[in-house]
């Protein structure tokens, strides 16, 4: 099985090697061996999981929940499918906040005579 060192997986998925280091330390990447200098070694598979925590952090989705779906079944489409539909209500419901939000600022905005460029 082909291995790759932690400088290529960061290019490769574009993400920090500390950033690398941090999802290990925090177990959602596991298993990672190591060489004989004691240098972390990835596979095909790692990189793959590496790829999706990246995308759902990426779409803000918590670490806490990505690291509950790794612990219990390392991810099958339907508890995909089941994150990304959740994370996606809370981020429609940011929307409605955030529109409220400048809602409110629009109001006070015009209250007081400013106007919009």
């Amino acid at each position: 099985m082909k291995q790759y060192d932690i400088e290529f997986v960061s290019q490769e998925v574009n993400i920090s090697k500390s950033k690398l280091r941090y999802y290990e330390k925090h177990g959602l990447i596991k298993n990672i061996e190591r060489d004989d200098q004691n240098n972390r070694v990835y596979n095909e598979q790692n990189i793959e999981l590496i790829k999706l925590i990246a995308c759902l952090r990426r779409l803000n989705v918590p670490i806490r929940k990505i690291k509950q779906n790794i612990d219990v079944n390392h991810f099958n489409d339907e508890s995909l499918e089941s994150i990304l539909l959740e994370h996606k209500r809370v981020l429609k419901e940011k929307v409605e906040e955030y529109n409220a939000y400048i809602n409110e600022i629009d109001g006070k905005l015009e209250r007081a005579g400013v106007k919009e460029v």
